[in-house]
């Protein structure tokens, strides 16, 4: 190994008071008293079990808000520790010059890269060894200090439609006589997501009130937002031009001083959120399907493998790594989407990309990168996960 770099999401997070107010649990207790009583009443197609859970269900009111929680603790710790074990067979040449993990102003980046170094250095403290190795103004890596394209996209007619027929069934499924809010969809559905979040081996209640079916309706509806506000339906995604640069320069870098008498393998580490994650998943023209995802393709692929899936993409602690390796005088590129290997542009294969082939293609892709811009130092910045949430209450509002 003679070079790696990774592009991440922050771990799974405790949800904030922005995100899940007192409101939104008032609401979801009604909710849930109102579907109880609708099963009462036999009006509701839900069987005993699912109910139960229901009954069972409080709302919750977390410690520390804001900050990783301790499923995301766990999912960058051990990621960190395979990729040790892989590439370094557990003893990685690890120092403050050669090492670098880079995090954005909100204390959950900061928590996720203090989780990556704790998997890559268990023997050090962290609270000894980050001053060394943390570089915090790190806002042109981790997109913070990007300037957001103005939104503009509508939901169209088929769209509209797609979603009033998800609400009749949702509000059948459950025994309402008049069919529920799209806000109280969302709120549903946003319980169901969170509690899947923090605690993944346990079945939420709030998921059973959906099919298998209306919860692919659901995902699809988000996946077209993010495709128009962070994917290929817009241009936002070229936000993410500062982070694929610093990763060619640091590969050449790396390059340049592998006969130093002193040169050990680097590894460079960035931690961010979802948004700007699909952003760089975007620009390497990852995920990207042959048709696009609006709501007149749903039926198309319900038939044909969709590739732009958010929830794959982009799941807490995902990640895209390259990692820059030397084969008998020989340089490629293997680059690992969640750990697995994907195919870019102009590669012969998988496994590994030549380094000529791979460079080539970095700089056809920044190349366009010159005619754009949309970073700055002096923007304004919103917490991620307020922005997150604030994205996904308009599309539902609209």
């Amino acid at each position: 190994v003679v070079s790696l770099w990774q592009y991440g999401r922050e771990g799974t997070t405790i949800p904030t008071e922005e995100t899940y107010t007192q409101e939104i649990m008032n609401r979801l207790q009604q909710i849930r008293n109102d579907i109880l009583e609708n099963h009462r009443k036999n009006k509701s197609s839900l069987c005993q079990r699912d109910t139960s859970g229901l009954s069972s269900w409080s709302p919750t009111v977390h410690e520390k808000p804001g900050e990783l929680a301790p499923y995301g603790h766990y999912l960058l710790l051990t990621q960190a520790q395979r990729y040790k074990e892989k590439l370094f067979r557990n003893r990685p040449p690890i120092n403050e010059d050669n090492f670098k993990f880079y995090h954005g102003e909100d204390g959950s980046g900061r928590q996720s890269a203090e989780q990556l170094l704790n998997g890559w250095t268990p023997t050090y403290s962290p609270t000894e060894f980050l001053p060394m190795v943390y570089m915090h103004n790190a806002g042109h890596l981790t997109q913070d200090s990007c300037i957001e394209d103005s939104y503009s996209y509508d939901s169209s007619d088929s769209e509209t439609r797609l979603i009033q027929k998800l609400i009749r069934e949702v509000s059948e499924r459950l025994g309402f006589d008049s069919p529920l809010a799209k806000r109280e969809l969302l709120m549903m559905y946003y319980a169901c997501h969170m509690q899947i979040s923090l605690q993944p081996r346990l079945q939420s209640p709030w998921c059973v009130v959906f099919t298998d079916q209306q919860l692919e309706v659901l995902e699809y509806l988000e996946d077209i937002k993010a495709y128009h506000y962070d994917g290929y339906g817009g241009e936002n995604y070229y936000s993410a031009c500062g982070p694929l640069e610093h990763m060619r320069d640091a590969f050449n870098l790396a390059l340049e001083k592998r006969y130093d008498i002193n040169y050990s393998p680097t590894a460079h580490f960035v931690v961010t959120d979802e948004h700007a994650l699909l952003r760089f998943i975007t620009l390497l023209g990852i995920g990207k399907d042959n048709l696009p995802i609006k709501a007149d393709n749903f039926d198309y692929f319900q038939n044909y493998r969709r590739n732009w899936r958010t929830s794959y993409l982009a799941p807490h602690a995902g990640h895209v790594s390259f990692a820059l390796l030397k084969c008998m005088d020989k340089y490629y590129v293997r680059t690992h989407l969640q750990e697995r290997p994907v195919l870019m542009y102009n590669c012969s294969s998988e496994a590994q990309c030549a380094w000529s082939d791979f460079q080539q293609n970095i700089d056809l892709i920044l190349n366009e990168c010159r005619h754009v811009t949309h970073c700055g130092a002096t923007t304004m910045i919103i917490s991620h996960s307020i922005l997150s949430f604030m994205i996904f209450i308009t599309f539902w509002i609209k």
